[in-house]
C-alpha cells in the first residue's frame, strides 16, 4: 500500500496515495461565510471551485503552519474534488498491509481517523477522506458547487 504521509501539529498522519489526484502549493483562498472554521476556503483549480479543508484545524483546532512543505492535497470526497491542507508533505512511503493495526482506531468524535501504522520509529494514523465531515458540511461545500 502506498501512502502519502504528512504532519498535523507535529504528529504523523497519512492518506492512501491512490486517492490523491494532485499535490499543489498553498494558494490564496476565498473564505466561505458561515462555514466551519476548518474549511479554510475555496480556490479555482483549472475552472473548478474546490473547497479546502485545514486538517490541522479539524483535528487539533489550530491552523496548519505556513511552511514551504505545507501543501494542498487534491483528492476526491463523494466524487467531488476537495483539497486537504497539510504540513510536511514531502514523500510517499510503501507499507505492507500487514503492519496496519489489527483493529482500526475508532472514536465517534473523529470518524475520519482510522488505522494506526507502525513506521520507522513511530506511528502514523490513516485519514479516511470520505469520513471527514457529515452531510450538513457536504451540502454546504458540494451542494453549492453543483449548481
Amino acid at each position: 500500500m502506498l501512502l502519502l504521509p504528512f504532519s498535523l501539529n507535529g504528529e504523523r498522519y497519512a492518506i492512501d496515495a491512490a486517492k490523491v489526484v494532485e499535490i499543489l502549493p498553498q494558494v490564496i483562498l476565498r473564505e466561505l461565510p458561515d462555514a466551519p472554521d476548518y474549511v479554510a476556503g475555496v480556490f479555482n483549480c483549472r475552472g473548478r471551485i474546490v473547497p479546502v479543508i485545514d486538517l490541522c484545524r479539524l483535528v487539533y483546532k489550530t491552523p496548519c503552519s505556513a511552511h514551504i512543505s505545507t501543501r494542498m492535497v487534491l483528492t476526491m470526497k463523494k466524487q467531488q474534488l476537495i483539497a486537504l491542507l497539510c504540513d510536511d508533505v514531502v514523500e510517499t512511503v510503501s507499507i505492507s498491509e500487514k503492519i496496519l493495526s489489527p483493529v482500526p482506531f475508532e472514536n465517534p468524535a473523529t470518524p475520519y481517523l482510522s488505522n494506526l501504522i507502525k513506521h520507522d520509529d513511530g506511528l502514523m494514523q490513516l485519514v479516511e477522506v470520505d469520513a471527514l465531515f457529515g452531510e450538513s458540511v457536504d451540502r454546504l461545500l458540494f451542494g453549492q458547487l453543483e449548481t
